[in-house]
């Protein structure tokens, strides 16, 4: 219990059955934290914490964390995250992980899924500070209703900031999606690795591990890549 604080759910937005940003509150308020860490958030019954490793997606500094959601059908700790009522009380570990920023030239940020969430962190520090490193995001969604950030990455593009969004959807299902299609390994070219070029990829563990793969065969350095993936 020393390791976890009390929390509060104070919003949640639903961007499909199964997915959804939520912002917790921490009492005695968010704690420092870098863009790209998580933490582990749950539930607490009688005195046994329930918990599990989220990505924070929320800029530093603000009053509650933003986090981005996949519902897991038999989880632990999903399915009541999405049943739970506004208000609900939750327990919210410190800040941890080194899946930050790294130094560099260009930075080229590659997600599937919720995997996307420490990268909207990332940018959203960048944007707050007015940052001129240049930045690629490259997010695969399996739906277009899945791209849950895609406005908010158009309108930063659209007002200046020297970033490109390459969206793919890998099941456009008949929506009128016209854009890139099937998973994101398929439009890494698209990206034109340079040799300053940084890159850090999030997501499932098979798609992590064949995107670096296929980086080191274009000629990136392993050095240059920094991954983190899950299953």
């Amino acid at each position: 219990m020393k390791a976890l604080s009390p929390a509060r759910l104070v919003d949640r937005a639903l961007h499909g059955p199964d997915l959804a940003t939520l912002h917790v509150a921490v009492d005695g308020g968010v704690p420092k934290f870098l863009p790209g860490q998580f933490v582990a958030l749950g539930f607490l019954d009688d005195g046994r914490a329930t918990v599990r490793p989220y990505s924070i997606a929320s800029a530093p500094g603000g009053d509650a964390y933003e986090l981005y959601v996949r519902r897991v059908e038999g989880g632990a700790v999903t399915p009541r995250l999405f049943a739970a009522p506004i208000g609900s009380e939750l327990v919210v570990g410190r800040p941890k992980g080194r899946f930050i920023e790294p130094t560099g030239g260009r930075l080229v940020l590659i997600a599937t899924g919720t995997g996307i969430a420490p990268f909207v962190s990332i940018t959203r520090a960048h944007a707050q500070a007015d940052d001129p490193r240049p930045i690629v995001i490259l997010h695969g969604a399996r739906h277009v209703g899945d791209l849950t950030y895609d406005a908010w990455l158009r309108a930063q593009i659209g007002a200046g900031r020297p970033w490109r969004y390459l969206p793919v959807v890998s099941r456009p299902d008949g929506s009128g999606w016209a854009g890139r299609t099937g998973y994101v390994q398929q439009h890494l070219a698209e990206i034109g690795p340079t040799h300053d070029d940084v890159f850090m990829i999030c997501g499932a563990r098979v798609m992590v591990d064949d995107v670096a793969e296929r980086l080191r065969t274009m000629g990136v350095d392993p050095a240059k890549i920094h991954t983190e993936a899950w299953g």
